[in-house]
């Protein structure tokens, strides 16, 4: 429900941001930490790679978690039991910049186009529960930043969703 209001504020301008300073070196696993009962309900072997760096960006910390928790709810119902995920984080010349990668059975590249469409589930989707809301609104999130998020996948070989948040850069550290 809290999807579909999301798109109606986003297609009425009323969407709005909370931009606050969040130290990603603790923001970012305590958001991966929820995965943990998930992960190892599906036999699923995460890696993570985070920025190592102390630093504050300004980003809506609420807004930014749901699009990482949509990426990484995705990877773990697509993957198959027993595979991987990958989920990267970097920060470089203030943009931070996110990849999960997943070992699921990749997206045609003829469906990749509509992925970030309200509503639009590919063939192979529809299996597993969803209103093909999560990526949209993700989209929306993403974009309300500055940013951009793609997919880059391959039929039979996994898919890589990836995004980047142009954020500023606080000098000091907490």
């Amino acid at each position: 429900l809290e999807e579909l209001l999301d798109l109606a504020r986003y297609s009425r301008g009323t969407f709005k941001l909370n931009i606050q300073p969040v130290n990603l070196k603790q923001f970012l696993p305590a958001v991966i930490a929820r995965f943990e009962p998930s992960l190892r309900q599906n036999q699923l072997q995460l890696t993570v790679s985070l920025p190592e760096i102390d630093t504050l960006v300004e980003l809506d910390a609420s807004r930014t978690e749901q699009v990482v928790v949509n990426l990484l709810s995705n990877a773990c119902k697509y993957s198959q039991p027993g595979g991987g995920i990958q989920f990267k984080a970097t920060l470089d010349n203030s943009v931070l910049r996110v990849d999960v990668t997943d070992e699921g059975s990749g997206i045609p590249h003829e469906a990749q186009k509509d992925l970030f469409k309200p509503y639009h589930r590919a063939e192979q989707d529809r299996k597993i529960p969803g209103l093909g809301l999560g990526l949209a609104v993700s989209k929306q999130i993403v974009q309300a930043h500055g940013g951009k998020i793609w997919v880059e996948s391959e039929k039979g070989k996994g898919s890589t969703f990836k995004l980047s948040i142009p954020v500023k850069v606080d000098e000091e550290t907490e």
